[in-house]
């Protein structure tokens, strides 16, 4: 079944990366909420799946940006509409707090390539069953969220607790970035350097190139993670 899927988009370097090419590999539509320019949100009845990138600020930012009001009750009401929805980042961050959690600031930042261990229920949902129980991911963000109610742990790192979760069969949240191409990783030091500063999970840009190639892997786990996920009966 082709599939309409709509993506918001908070700053013009934190795109869909390889999920646009997923989307486009396998037929499916894909259409785009840029708040940066203050584009309209769509009617939930208009697309099937919607996906909610990453950004360098807070949920709780509503007074710089105001639109995220209307971004949460949006997600909610696509969460009650039945819609898939997956979170990437501050996606995550809006999905865990929609669900009513606490997104707060981290303990410590995480940046760079650090290591994701998969829950015994991560490794027995269909959706993650294909990931390795210890695998490296990419991370660049600051802030975190408990884990919603009525949500199952999938994956956690050293620095922070909640890394993936799933909302039963409609949504799932990755505060991790597995949609980060090596192209991707390089926009992300070009336009976001200044955000590494030192820190104990912090690695340096030239750390970050140098384990670049763990990019390719990622990407190939997480194509196979939306072939389960993004699947729509009809």
């Amino acid at each position: 079944m082709k599939l309409n899927i709509h993506y918001y988009q908070h700053v013009n370097h934190e795109g869909p990366g390889v999920i646009q090419n997923w989307c486009y590999d396998n037929g499916h539509n894909m259409t785009r909420t840029n708040f940066r320019v203050n584009d309209d949100i769509p009617n939930p009845d208009l697309y099937d799946v919607l996906i909610i990138m990453g950004a360098h600020f807070s949920v709780h930012d509503t007074d710089k940006y105001p639109w995220l009001i209307k971004e949460k009750r949006s997600i909610d009401r696509a969460l009650n509409d039945g819609k898939k929805v997956l979170g990437i980042c501050l996606g995550a961050q809006l999905i865990a707090e929609v669900l009513g959690a606490e997104v707060k600031k981290s303990e410590f930042k995480e940046l760079g390539w650090h290591k994701i261990k998969f829950s015994k229920e991560g490794m027995n949902s269909k959706l993650f069953n294909h990931y390795p129980q210890i695998h490296d991911m990419f991370h660049w963000h600051g802030e975190t969220f408990n884990l919603p109610d009525n949500c199952m742990l999938v994956a956690e790192s050293e620095a922070c607790q909640n890394q993936i979760f799933q909302y039963g069969e409609l949504a799932v949240g990755f505060q991790c970035h597995p949609e980060l191409s090596e192209y991707h990783i390089g926009r992300m030091l070009e336009k976001s350097s200044d955000y590494l500063t030192d820190g104990k999970y912090v690695n340096s840009k030239e750390e970050i190139l140098e384990n670049i190639h763990f990019a390719k892997k990622n990407n190939d786990l997480f194509r196979g993670f939306l072939d389960k996920f993004l699947v729509v009966e009809g």
